[in-house]
């Protein structure tokens, strides 16, 4: 048979033979092991790659009953397996990895269908999984190969093209952006925070605070009731009321008397010490008051209740018994974090948008503060960093129209207009 005859040359199938069972895709998904939600990044028909967590860390690696979740287009997708950790450590990555011990074999198909679906770049649907597992593709008879017509050729130029013509527009409109806007590497809704704390011994009572509540200025929040100080009190009251007694009983015209003292002795007492000497239980006497008066807490401005201690403990004097976060539009900004080679492009007062994480309409903004103007009192919002000349720079934004509704440390992106 001459090999060079297209005619007379045998036609050759390739017949797939190939098991998947080492074949790995990332995919997100949750692994339910013993109650437990764990995040799953990547799997194959014989392991699990799982985000590093401490829960895990306290486990054995003893195999165990565990279901994977898939969240797909349209519906969830659970599969039962029996499956252990390969190490009680993560890898250098910090990655756990589970090793799949047995499944049964509805199951091990339904895995495999999936992962054949992911392999081809597509997410599986409802009808793909209940077709079954892909088999191994069957030996068929011989047959002569098609001959491919001039088409394909034209078609896979011209999708070339297009390709090309896309990726080139897709790198303009980034060039474009670069020379005309800045943009945040992160950045989160900011609001001053305000710590209280104890102004003495007590214990916190009438206490109803619960997390994210909105209070107003002037409203009550809590007490503390202390028996040391309404003991004090009670004493400067009597002290008082002995004194003015001992004004009654003194004559106006005597310049002294003799008179039983508290240690049960006679001493000679004048209506003039008698009087300094109730003054100065007076004047203790309203210290207490104060203190007692600082014991009730009232909100300082329009906030919400991040923190609050519980009812019934007890406190000592600096202890903090209440964290609240300005919550009013005009106290509420965006805090942004900038590379350090783009902060000469920004200054105050330029305009910006905001695209909030819970909402999809960007929102306008202004610079407030940047840099080292960058405000600096205890906020909540993104995480305090060391400065440093390496470091990214802090910008302060305000939005031109803030909703009612923001939540100090919703992430946020920004878009600075140079």
């Amino acid at each position: 048979m001459d090999a060079s005859d297209p005619v007379a040359a045998p036609a050759f199938r390739i017949a797939r033979r190939d098991p998947r069972d080492f074949v790995e895709v990332a995919v997100d998904y949750t692994v339910i092991d013993d109650g437990h939600s764990l995040e799953g990044i990547k799997l194959s028909l014989g392991y699990l790659v799982l985000r590093q967590d401490d829960w895990i860390l306290r486990r054995d690696v003893a195999p165990r009953p565990i279901r994977l979740l898939f969240a797909f287009a349209g519906f969830d997708f659970g599969i039962e397996m029996l499956a252990a950790p390969c190490a009680p450590e993560p890898d250098s990555a910090g990655l756990i990895r589970y090793r799949i011990v047995h499944m049964e074999a509805r199951a091990q198909a339904s895995l495999a269908q999936v992962i054949r679906i992911l392999l081809i770049g597509l997410m599986p649907t409802a009808d793909d999984l209940a077709l079954g597992q892909d088999a191994p593709t069957p030996l068929a008879p011989l047959a002569t190969a098609p001959v491919r017509g001039r088409w394909l050729a034209w078609l896979v130029l011209l999708f070339s093209l297009a390709g090309l013509a896309l990726g080139g527009a897709l790198l303009g409109q980034g060039i474009y952006a670069d020379l005309t806007t800045v943009s945040s590497t992160t950045a989160a809704v900011s609001a001053a925070r305000i710590d209280i704390v104890s102004p003495d011994y007590g214990t916190v009572a009438d206490s109803a605070l619960r997390a994210r509540q909105s209070v107003l200025p002037d409203q009550f929040l809590l007490r503390i009731t202390s028996d040391r100080l309404a003991a004090d009190v009670g004493d400067a009251t009597a002290t008082l009321a002995y004194f003015d007694q001992l004004l009654a009983d003194l004559p106006q015209t005597a310049a002294a008397r003799p008179m039983l003292g508290a240690d049960g002795r006679y001493g000679v007492v004048s209506r003039q010490d008698a009087r300094r000497a109730r003054d100065l239980s007076v004047s203790k006497l309203q210290a207490l008051a104060l203190r007692q008066t600082a014991l009730t807490v009232y909100a300082p401005c329009q906030c919400r209740v991040y923190w609050a201690v519980a009812a019934g403990r007890p406190v000592a004097p600096g202890d903090r018994i209440l964290t609240l976060v300005k919550s009013a539009p005009q106290d509420v900004l965006i805090e942004a974090r900038i590379a350090p080679d783009l902060a000469d492009a920004v200054h105050i007062g330029q305009q910006a948008q905001v695209t909030l994480a819970d909402r999809p309409d960007p929102l306008a903004a202004r610079v407030e503060s940047l840099g080292y103007d960058a405000q600096v009192d205890p906020r909540i919002g993104l995480p305090r960093q060391q400065e440093s000349t390496e470091g990214d720079v802090t910008v302060f934004l305000r939005l031109l129209a803030p909703p009612t509704d923001l939540q100090p440390g919703t992430p946020a992106k920004v878009v600075i207009e140079k």
